[in-house]
């Protein structure tokens, strides 16, 4: 299996001009095993604007990652997260035993004002325990 890696770089070219680009790299993954999901913490951070929107990490926890879904409401920003779950190292079998197709406090009830839609985003994170 083959794992594409895209890292978006920026800095400042050999006349002093800004320069944005990315770099991509295909990885062979069939020698690295796929970590095992053991515990998982979802956390709906609400509607926020994206300039203030601090992150979500896993210092301080007993988990080992953490990715964050972004959406026009909690349920897409759910989903989202799910998607980015399901495209990172860890094993899918366990992941669909452990993540809830209806998660609590996960609704479309709250979304992003028309009115303030412009930078606003519901933001939902899922933190993962790995299996020792």
């Amino acid at each position: 299996m083959k794992k594409l890696i895209v890292h978006e770089t920026a800095g400042f070219g050999p006349k002093g001009e800004f320069l944005t680009g990315y770099n991509v790299e295909i990885i062979d993954v069939k020698d690295t095993p796929m970590k095992i999901a053991e515990k998982i913490q979802i956390i709906n951070h609400g509607i926020c604007h994206c300039s203030y929107f601090d992150g979500c990490g896993v210092c301080g926890t007993e988990y080992d990652t953490a990715v964050t879904g972004v959406g026009e409401d909690a349920k897409a920003a759910y989903e989202d997260a799910v998607d980015l779950l399901f495209y990172s190292d860890i094993e899918p079998a366990g992941l669909d035993k452990l993540l809830p197709k209806r998660p609590r406090g996960i609704t479309r009830r709250e979304s992003v004002p028309l009115r303030d839609s412009e930078d606003m985003y519901a933001y939902v994170s899922i933190r993962v325990k790995y299996k020792e």
